[in-house]
């Protein structure tokens, strides 16, 4: 299976969403490693660094990456060692909870040379404020074109039989979950994200053995039926990885059943092992290719802004990149790999 990659945030209908609490489990976590500092410090590469060593470790890792550029992580685990990695920096902060027991911070901006950033505090400032209004512009667009889904999606509600939902999902969880019971729990992620990249899917990383493909009309949400199947798999006592909406953060767009080899996803997949098809189960009224065209329109002027907020992040990154003091960030990598050896060895 090749490395298992996610999205820990999104850049969604309600603006920035985070998951990075979702990266893993609490009680499963021996060491926390928090990296702070201001862009082009180095974050993305240090842990990229990081996650070879671990590699060269023998160490499974799953990579977390950057929802406003796919190309930068904003986290690696090493799920087996207990071992976590992440950009604690804004728009996803985050602190320790157990300082020192678990947690700890790690602030590449030492190795920043601030006498000659303040020198261009000007420029600096400039271009922070304009990256904040490229990320207005796209949220704007992606509230809008959530704001079409939801009418399609309350369309087809109207549309759909009483109990029609409920009764598919008994039917497949009957079908796909074992009785069992116990405590299970649900790990919340994202597989894909609009970026500068466009629109971005991580999805083929995650599919397992069994895949089974449900296809809905557009506008139709596949959460009624996805959450209910996910609440039937934790009543079993089976642990379940949702993978929600990059738009509609609050809704499950596939769920994977680790402990069954069970992918299942909303949409096409490679080499399903089962398709389930429910466009042909309702008719579209006029109104839905309309709405449909407009909100591919609002998508693509949202990555349209993300991508004016990145080449403005790369004019701010210079600034920093400049004032770096590598020797220095180089040494803090070289302490972080004998202390990542130093885990595995016990």
């Amino acid at each position: 299976m090749e490395d298992m990659r996610f999205f820990p945030g999104g850049n969604t209908s309600r603006g920035f969403y985070s998951r990075f609490d979702h990266i893993m489990p609490a009680e499963r976590i021996r060491r926390k490693v928090i990296l702070k500092g201001g862009p082009g410090v180095g974050k993305s590469t240090f842990m990229r660094r990081a996650a070879e060593h671990l590699r060269a470790l023998g160490c499974a890792v799953e990579y977390f990456h950057c929802a406003s550029d796919c190309d930068s992580l904003d986290g690696i685990a090493a799920p087996e060692l207990g071992f976590v990695m992440i950009d604690g920096t804004a728009p996803h902060v985050v602190d320790p909870v157990l300082p020192g027991a678990v947690d700890g911070i790690l602030n590449l901006g030492e190795c920043l040379n601030e006498a000659l950033l303040e020198r261009n505090r000007g420029a600096v400032s400039e271009a922070s404020r304009d990256i904040a209004r490229c990320f207005l512009r796209a949220y704007d667009c992606l509230r809008a074109a959530a704001t079409l889904n939801g009418g399609a999606a309350r369309e087809w509600r109207e549309r759909t039989p009483p109990g029609a939902t409920e009764s598919l999902a008994r039917e497949l969880a009957d079908r796909w979950l074992p009785a069992g019971g116990g405590f299970a729990a649900e790990r919340e992620l994202f597989s894909e994200a609009f970026s500068p990249q466009g629109y971005v899917s991580f999805l083929p990383t995650l599919l397992l053995a069994s895949v089974v493909s449900i296809a809905f009309p557009w506008g139709f949400s596949p959460h009624p039926l996805l959450s209910r199947l996910r609440d039937a798999a934790l009543d079993r006592g089976i642990p379940v990885l949702s993978l929600y909406d990059p738009l509609l953060p609050d809704e499950i767009n596939h769920l994977n059943f680790p402990s069954l080899s069970l992918s299942v996803v909303s949409g096409p997949a490679e080499r399903p092992s089962e398709v389930i098809d429910l466009r042909d189960a309702l008719s579209l009224s006029g109104e839905q290719p309309f709405n449909r065209d407009a909100h591919d329109l609002l998508l693509k002027r949202a990555v349209e802004c993300l991508r004016d907020a990145k080449r403005r992040h790369d004019d701010l990154e210079k600034y920093y990149v400049e004032a770096m003091d590598y020797a220095a960030w180089q040494a803090a990598l070289d302490r972080m790999k004998e202390a990542i050896g130093a885990m595995a060895a016990t």
